[in-house]
């Protein structure tokens, strides 16, 4: 009688530890987000804004601080797939006004875009001037043009009780890319003497 109830106990035992382990299998996979470094690209070139010139000197004199003006546009193009949260595109507009916040103010819509429709053009001038003696002058403004190009990406994935993962096939519909192009540090470069046509 000892025996048999010392069976049933040990038998009792067993189904629970087994009954126990497949609970544990069956729990649910662990949803965790995962969010990519920032792609990031920032270079600053010199470059052409605007040529001056030919210019005649008609009055043969010097002629000293002769104002040029141009106009230098901003350029944002801020875009976020459907599935990318809100939040994501933001921290990426973010990110990138560091680069440019002397330039182009950080105008959010919708809670995430940075968008420049309402941002006023740069108008920048430089002088330059005309040597004695007439003929003609070319000379051309160059500015600090400076590209930011970057992405943020994030992803879920469920973690499986065996140490496992699988990811979404979503991947690609949470990116958000931004592309930046402001001005700045306008100068002229030295242009050159032309004979003067009568």
């Amino acid at each position: 009688m000892k025996n048999t109830f010392k069976f049933l106990i040990l038998v009792l035992l067993i189904s629970v530890s087994h009954n126990a382990r497949a609970a544990v299998k069956k729990l649910p996979p662990i949803k965790t987000l995962i969010a990519e470094p920032i792609a990031f690209e920032n270079v600053n070139l010199w470059v052409i804004v605007d040529k001056q010139g030919p210019i005649t000197n008609r009055s043969c004199q010097m002629q000293n601080n002769c104002l040029s003006s141009v106009e230098l546009k901003s350029y944002i193009e801020h875009t976020k797939k459907d599935k990318c949260p809100s939040s994501e595109a933001l921290e990426l507009a973010i990110y990138c006004q560091l680069y440019h916040q002397n330039d182009i103010p950080l105008t959010i819509t919708d809670n995430w875009q940075w968008e420049c429709d309402n941002v006023l053009s740069q108008f920048d001038s430089v002088a330059y001037d005309l040597p004695a003696g007439g003929g003609s002058w070319q000379t051309c403004t160059e500015a600090v043009k400076t590209i930011t190009s970057a992405s943020s990406q994030i992803e879920w994935i469920d973690i499986l009780d065996n140490e496992d993962f699988t990811r979404n096939d979503n991947a690609e519909s949470q990116r958000s890319d931004i592309e930046i192009r402001t001005f700045s540090e306008m100068r002229t470069r030295d242009g050159y003497p032309q004979e003067r046509k009568l």
